[in-house]
């Protein structure tokens, strides 16, 4: 994995922090094709002594993948609107 870029990260809360770009990573998730892809790391607290990834919109859209909010979980993504 090579860093390609470092950058200024703003949060939701307009928090800056710094960042770094690596890649290209191989993102699998279970029961979904993995992609290669770039990965952002920047510094978080663990929640309950765990820490919690965050997966963007586009490795989602490239596995392809929906967020099931009832259920908190990931479903497949059977038909792509192509428009």
């Amino acid at each position: 994995m090579t860093s390609i870029s470092n950058l200024s990260v703003e949060l939701g809360n307009q928090q800056t922090i710094q960042g770094e770009i690596c890649g290209p990573i191989k993102a699998e998730s279970e029961g979904f094709r993995p992609v290669f892809t770039e990965v952002l790391f920047i510094d978080i607290e663990p929640v309950n002594d765990r820490y919690e990834p965050l997966i963007g919109y586009l490795i989602l859209e490239a596995i392809p993948a929906a967020v099931d909010m009832l259920g908190h979980r990931l479903v497949k993504v059977k038909h792509l609107d192509a428009k």
